[in-house]
């Protein structure tokens, strides 16, 4: 179940080199002058004079050109390839992809392979190793994830942006001591340049090394928050870009009672926001939670207190728990509180209110399991998740502000239908669906407003992940040259 502990400032990313631009031999165009006589001459000297003419404006052009790209000029990106981008430096794991999205065929290349998948069909696409693996494709249906070779642990596989957010990470200091590492990917053409912000229990905390960092084209950067933001107590990171767009993914090590150490990916937070809801707690099965330690981590990155309104909900909707009503979050700082008692049996999820944005997520640490539960995204629409056949999966789904519609399906890795459920969901009310045995991919579509997340179990271990739909509008973003 274990993978080997790994450290490492910088690697690249195992994408392939980028295709350099080809096209045939020039197209020859000739033509025949009819007659001879001085029609004919003078057109030619026309001709020639217009050719000189040209010559002698094109270095002027060119000269041009060449000033506009040292000022910074942008460059476009194609609009009509997406990038999936798969971080390095967590769970050993290997990359599925699929098209159940839309249920089309289409063809994926990963560096210099390609594979094409039939009609909602999913398949390995990458052999695990160390590195970052970048997956593009012309289909806005594909999906893709990281699917862990020893644990329950997976990951999608996402597209760059500008900013992501972490809460619940850590740098190394204090009574329980957990780090973390933020992986950053850049996989698009010119060098992106990336600012973390810390945030801890004390504040703001100051980090120098973690402004401008460089990521070259096609690289991969791992930073160590204990090396360059050590600081006690749970933190939040925001990762932006000042130039470029990357890709974020944050990952820790598990230490068991037996001395054995994991890789578990600690999945994004939503954007500050003023609700925020946190789905999805591995405890569904009775007994499980008795062991679980759950602690919710709220993040203020504002210049006022935060007073952060909370209530669990279950199957039946939702209630404010005692002694965990509210949550005073000073400015530009983070807050831990013990979630595991309010949440209590049937708890399966959070939802928080507040006057200010805030980012939150909840650490559940069990013995032998570390999963980070992050506030997630509700939105209408189709959205879906490449799952391990080996696991087992559940589904659990809660439409936050207006009750909602949601048609769950779950295709095999043939692209054969294993599971079609519709869903009417009231607000705030969760609900859970086993889904069933060897699935591929699941999907859903949903008429209002819809967070779904998937628990997978495998044996002692546990993930969790949120669902992702194709942003293909990011493909269009420009970039700045070299």
């Amino acid at each position: 179940m274990s993978a080997p502990k790994r450290r490492a400032e910088r690697s690249r990313a195992t994408s392939g080199p980028r295709g350099n631009p080809t096209g045939g031999a020039p197209r020859r165009v000739g033509s025949r002058l009819a007659g001879g006589g001085p029609a004919a001459t003078a057109s030619i000297v026309a001709l020639v004079l217009l050719t000189v003419v040209a010559l002698a404006m094109l270095p002027r052009a060119v000269s041009a050109s060449q000033r506009a790209a040292k000022q910074g000029a942008s460059v476009a990106s194609s609009t009509a390839t997406r990038e999936l981008v798969c971080p390095g430096h967590g769970p050993v794991a290997h990359v599925v992809a699929t098209t159940g999205l839309d249920g089309s065929s289409a063809g994926v290349r990963t560096g210099g392979s390609r594979t094409v998948l039939g009609p909602g069909q999913s398949r390995e696409v990458s052999k695990s190793g160390i590195g970052a693996v970048v997956l593009r494709t012309t289909s806005t249906g594909v999906l893709a994830s990281q699917v862990s070779d020893t644990s329950a642990d997976l990951a999608p596989c996402l597209e760059p942006r500008t900013s992501w957010w972490f809460t619940g990470a850590g740098a190394g200091k204090g009574p329980a001591p957990h780090s973390s590492r933020i992986i950053l990917v850049n996989s698009r053409p010119g060098v992106a340049i990336v600012n973390l912000d810390v945030f801890g229990p004390r504040g703001r905390v100051e980090a120098p090394e973690a402004r401008g960092i460089s990521v070259a084209s096609g690289a991969e950067v791992v930073v160590d928050l204990a090396r360059v933001a050590p600081a006690k107590g749970d933190l939040a990171v925001q990762v932006s870009t000042t130039r470029g767009l990357v890709v974020a993914a944050m990952s820790e090590d598990l230490v068991d009672p037996s001395g054995t150490t994991t890789s578990v990916w600690l999945p994004a937070s939503a954007a500050p926001a003023t609700s925020n809801t946190i789905l999805g707690l591995p405890g569904f099965a009775a007994g499980d939670r008795a062991e679980e330690n759950l602690a919710l981590v709220v993040a203020n990155p504002g210049d006022r207190e935060a007073v952060v309104r909370v209530s669990v909900t279950n199957a039946n909707g939702s209630f404010a728990p005692d002694g965990l009503a509210a949550v005073r979050v000073p400015a530009g700082s983070t807050r831990t509180v013990d979630a595991t008692s309010a949440m209590g049996a049937d708890g399966l999820g959070l939802l928080l209110s507040s006057q200010g944005p805030v980012a939150a997520s909840l650490r559940v640490t069990t013995p032998t399991a570390l999963v980070g539960v992050p506030s997630g995204t509700a939105y209408p629409g189709a959205a879906g998740l490449v799952l391990d056949p080996t696991v087992t999966a559940q589904l659990a789904l809660l439409a936050p502000r207006d009750p909602a519609l949601a048609e769950v399906t779950v295709v095999g890795t043939d692209g054969k239908v294993l599971f079609e459920r519709r869903v009417r969901l009231s607000k705030g009310a969760v609900s859970v669906l086993d889904l069933p045995a060897k699935p591929g991919t699941v999907v859903v579509s949903a008429t209002g407003e819809v967070v779904a997340t998937v628990l997978t179990k495998r044996g002692a271990s546990a993930g969790l992940s949120g669902l992702v739909r194709p942003n293909p509008a990011r493909a269009a973003i420009t970039v700045r040259p070299h």
